[in-house]
């Protein structure tokens, strides 16, 4: 018996009812009856080396390139009147943009005026209500001082009128 060989050799085909179900063909490497290696051959790759090299294909995008340019310039005609007039409808679109955005800009600066007084008013309101809460509980406080204190002295002074 020969030696088993690593690479290269030659392969025949197997039979119809060893090929697999998805398409891969499956090959008997020959010289190996007792032991035959398998390997697959993928359908979709074996093409892969007969296509266009990496230079073809740069060279095929670059030119697809020039020619989209060369497309865009030729549409870009500066003395065309149908161009001009688009670019102007585009500038004056533009203007009016602008000048709704400038609108919007100070409805919002006046709304967040407005929005900014309101919260002051607010909190003054807030503030007067709590100086006026703190000066009705003082002068809650004071009264109910004085009624304890008139109490305290008509006590004392029934104590007194019956020594």
């Amino acid at each position: 018996m020969r030696a088993p060989q690593r690479r290269g050799g030659t392969y025949r085909a197997l039979p119809r009812s060893l090929s697999c179900a998805n398409g891969f063909d499956l090959r008997v490497r020959e010289g190996y009856a007792d032991a035959p290696d398998f390997s697959v051959q993928d359908p979709y790759m074996r093409d892969f080396k007969k296509g266009p090299k990496l230079e073809d294909r740069l060279g095929a995008a670059a030119r697809a390139r020039e020619a989209m340019l060369a497309r865009y310039k030729a549409g870009t005609d500066a003395t065309d009147p149908e161009i001009a007039a688009r670019r102007a409808e585009k500038a004056k679109a533009d203007q009016e943009r602008e000048a709704r955005r400038a609108v919007q800009e100070a409805e919002k600066a006046v709304r967040r005026a407005e929005e900014a007084a309101a919260r002051a008013a607010a909190a003054e309101a807030e503030r007067i209500a709590q100086e006026a809460a703190l000066l009705e509980a003082e002068r809650a406080a004071e009264e109910d001082r004085r009624l304890q204190k008139e109490k305290r002295d008509a006590r004392y002074a029934a104590r007194k009128a019956r020594k």
